[in-house]
């Protein structure tokens, strides 16, 4: 799976590792692969959905990875926060305190 993430779209990305989380399975090198890919513009295709259960899974699963996390929260804040419903939101939040990456801007948005 890892050799072809950068084929996967942004919704494949996402159900990859939240699948892998909620079998509880700490796959960290497609874990760290998945956040290579992930990082960047490319979180800006990703749907708020996406977004939370990307940091959902790395959170859950401790793997660490701020720099994904300091991407998602640059995209959130950039103005994608109205997109949000609130289940992303509070997934998105939980995963940032669980993983113990400061997130003030999100926090304060």
């Amino acid at each position: 799976v890892g050799s072809r993430l950068r084929d996967f779209n942004p919704q494949d990305l996402a159900l990859t590792v939240w699948v892998f989380a909620k079998a509880g399975v700490r796959a960290e090198a497609l874990f760290n692969a998945m956040a290579e890919v992930a990082e960047g513009s490319r979180l800006r295709d990703f749907t708020p959905q996406a977004l939370a259960n990307i940091v959902w899974a790395f959170a859950t699963v401790g793997v660490r990875a701020e720099a994904l996390f300091n991407t998602v929260e640059e995209v959130v804040v950039s103005g994608r926060l109205h997109d949000f419903k609130p289940q992303d939101l509070a997934n998105t939040t939980w995963a940032f305190a669980t993983a113990g990456v400061s997130a003030e801007a999100l926090f304060n948005a």
